[in-house]
């Protein structure tokens, strides 16, 4: 685009006392994101359309000069929308529809391109309607429309509008910049500057024993066969759980970093817990340089001065965009920067651009999305400059990769092995089912089911026939609660006592644990195989592992499977167990294999990428996490002393620029303390609150914060939320509710 544009306007020619905020001038704001733009650009090293960047930035919040905003702006008027008037004078000044729709936009989210047509070349807009709109807010606006422009630029949209994956790269890029470089300057970011990724120093690692040489010998067999010169593209490390991946797969992703100049490495992991754990390993081998980024940040750390942060950790801290060289983030936070429609959602997408892209245990994303994804990061490889390393035990079929463990041979003993029941078992004969196949004396024990009723059930049923402390762990607990047994079930390791741990599937992968003997109920076949990963994972030499898998029912003869996955995925776990029933580790890549070529075969793709970003419905990509059909009810528990003066500030205190990341902490930290329970569960809960001896007249289960959420006190722990297991859904309940609390 030509500069000549420029010269007809420039924000400068702005009057001197109209603001974009309470406390910046209007023409300040348009040149300050116009700039931070342009440093975006360059700092990532994306190939862009500069002048559009600045004149999208000039532009996007002209709309502010209606007098009815600068009121809003001093506290005398309910505001005015801005962003639709606004993107006019970016379409009179750019004739450019993707700046004049990411300007209208900046606010809410990118649209299908179907609802952005019917915007502009609809019958309710002409030239006419816009230029009375340009002129009520700036009568000497230069740039007004033509008639024959703007019948031109309708019949483009309708006719000649291209819509592909291509143009949905430049629009979320353009997006994204934009975006942040708005969200930075209203902050008071000013300048930023680009940092290296940090160079890579290999922790000290034992050598004392056969499992931990083995470790060293799989990852400098790995680093040994890097190739010289690194594309961006697709590459696979597939190595058994407790090989020492983490640092192997962060090793490679910054010898890659370092062979293609990338400017970041984002590190993506499934699990909250798991993403804690990685982000100390990432800190320990890159330095402080580490950003670790999920929605319970904030809870773990110390109350900060809000004061001390500078403008970028505000803007990290509020809007969880990737400030440093080196993220630790969750695979939502990733999906979401890649898909999410919404404006501050996308923020981090041209992040992605010339990075190295870690995905630890992929095979968390849904089977029916693999092809969508793999499609989309060989697009963002071959056009963006993206390297991606997918790393796992159980490598899913998501896209064709170069692998990098190709040379490593298994460990030459078998940690564990495995045995299958091909039979449907009673929940309430689960202990005598583990008495006869697994060693239940002689060592710790885990056991993992599928839902967390069933989970609460399990560990009812064990938790007086298994020698030593039987711990509990599900979602049904707050995160508050779950770090405490974390820390729990690490003092009993380290101290040598028995114990052990009834768990739903929140062990699963990454979660550094370690058992004599699993039990896990049929679910699919990969998170079998990760759960095993918990069994004798640093290979004591005094225990041979055992796993076994059998499928439990509920009273209702339903497998408890069958509530939380597809049968797709448990008839490929079943037929390919049937065949082997016992079997060692050693065996498992081949069997995960086929499971995932049988279920691509059965499984409706959604191919999102030719269905979706390919034909402009850009606004209605898929989430990662399937919406539920029930509705869940986000419910506080007072675990201690710290939570009701988190609720009562976040009562009294009201939103505005200079609040909201004080209440963004405050939200985070009384997050810790909060579970989601399906509101038929909650009703029940209630009409059984009457039976709970308390100490006020409050209830002991009432709504908070306007009726958004729902506080469950003090007095009713012992009584509806257990304080080893958590929430204890009525279901579960006798006619004697304190019944299975003592």
């Amino acid at each position: 685009m030509s500069r000549n544009v420029g010269k007809m306007w420039w924000p400068g020619s702005l009057p001197g006392d109209l603001k974009s905020h309470d406390d910046k001038l209007l023409k300040e704001h348009l040149q300050n994101v116009a700039s931070i733009s342009r440093q975006l650009a360059e700092i990532n090293k994306i190939d862009v359309d500069t002048d559009l960047l600045e004149f999208v930035g000039w532009t996007h919040d002209l709309g502010k000069v209606h007098p009815t905003f600068q009121a809003y702006l001093e506290g005398r008027s309910q505001g005015v929308e801005h962003s639709r008037p606004s993107s006019y004078f970016t379409l009179s000044l750019t004739k450019c529809l993707m700046a004049a729709e990411v300007v209208r936009r900046h606010h809410t989210g990118l649209q299908d391109i179907a609802d952005v047509k019917s915007f502009w070349a609809g019958d309710r807009l002409d030239y006419a309607v816009i230029n009375e709109n340009m002129r009520s807010l700036l009568p000497d606006w230069p740039c007004l429309l033509s008639e024959d422009e703007w019948y031109d630029f309708v019949d483009w949209i309708n006719l000649d509008l291209k819509v592909d994956e291509t143009e949905w790269l430049k629009w979320r890029t353009l997006y994204s910049m934009f975006i942040t470089a708005d969200r930075m300057d209203a902050l008071g970011v000013s300048h930023i500057t680009s940092k290296a990724i940090p160079s890579f120093t290999l922790p000290n690692f034992k050598s004392d024993t056969k499992m931990n040489k083995w470790r060293t010998l799989v990852r400098k067999t790995c680093l040994q066969g890097l190739p010289g010169e690194v594309k961006p593209g697709i590459y696979t490390l597939t190595l058994p759980t407790g090989s020492g991946k983490t640092v192997t797969g962060l090793q490679i992703a910054s010898d890659f970093a370092s062979k293609i100049g990338a400017n970041s490495i984002i590190y993506a992991l499934p699990f909250i817990a798991i993403v804690e754990q990685n982000a100390k390993v990432a800190r320990e081998v890159f330095g402080k340089d580490v950003q670790e980024d999920h929605s319970g940040m904030f809870a773990q750390q110390e109350e900060h001065d809000e004061a001390s942060q500078g403008p970028l950790q505000r803007m990290s801290s509020l809007f969880r965009y990737w400030t440093e060289p080196v993220v630790v983030t969750t695979l939502a936070a990733l999906w979401n920067a890649c898909f999410e429609p919404r404006a501050n959602a996308s923020m981090n997408f041209h992040r992605l651009h010339n990075s190295v892209v870690v995905l630890d245990e992929p095979q968390s994303i849904r089977p029916e999305l693999w092809k969508g994804f793999g499609k989309t990061m060989e697009l963002l490889a071959e056009q963006c400059g993206t390297v991606f390393l997918l790393m796992t035990a159980t490598q899913p079929h998501i896209s064709k990769g170069t692998e990098l463990a190709a040379g490593i041979q298994p460990f030459s003993e078998s940690r564990h092995t495995y045995e299958y029941l091909d039979e449907k078992i009673p929940i309430e004969d689960l202990p005598y089912l583990l008495e006869s196949h697994l060693p239940v004396d002689d060592g710790c024990g885990l056991v993992v089911l599928n839902t967390k009723k069933s989970a609460f059930q399990a560990w009812r049923e064990l938790r007086d026939r298994l020698d030593g402390p039987v711990l509990f762990l599900s979602r049904s607990m707050a995160p508050l609660h779950r770090r405490a047994t974390l820390k729990r079930l690490k003092e009993l390791r380290e101290r040598g006592c028995k114990h052990h741990l009834v768990a739903t599937q929140v062990v699963e992968a990454g979660v550094d644990l370690d058992f004599d003997w699993v039990y896990r109920d049929l679910g699919p076949l990969d998170s079998v195989i990760q759960v095993a990963g918990r069994c004798n994972r640093h290979l004591n030499p005094d225990v041979h592992g055992r796993v076994l898998v059998a499928e439990l029912r509920a009273s209702n003869d339903r497998s408890f499977h069958s509530y939380v996955y597809s049968k797709i995925l448990t008839l490929a776990t079943r037929e390919i167990l049937s065949r082997y029933r016992s079997f060692s580790e050693h065996e498992v890549p081949a069997m995960v294999d086929e499971y995932y070529k049988r279920i691509l075969e059965r499984i409706h793709t959604q191919n999102f990428f030719d269905n979706d970003i390919r034909k402009g419905h850009w606004g209605s990509l898929p989430k990662l996490i399937e919406e539920q059909d029930f509705y869940e009810v986000p419910v506080f528990v007072e675990l201690d002393d710290g939570l009701l003066p988190l609720l009562e500030e976040l009562e009294q205190i009201e939103w505005s620029y200079e609040t909201q990341e004080r209440i963004r902490y405050l939200r985070n930290m009384a997050s810790q303390y909060m579970i989601e329970i399906p509101l038929k569960s909650l009703y029940q809960s209630l009409n059984m609150i009457g039976r709970i001896e308390t100490t006020s007249d409050v209830p002991p289960l009432r709504p908070v914060l306007n009726g958004r959420y729902w506080l469950l006190s003090r007095d009713a722990i012992g009584e509806i939320y257990h304080p080893e297991a958590g929430y204890i859904h009525p279901g579960l309940q006798e006619d004697d509710i304190g019944n299975y609390m003592h």
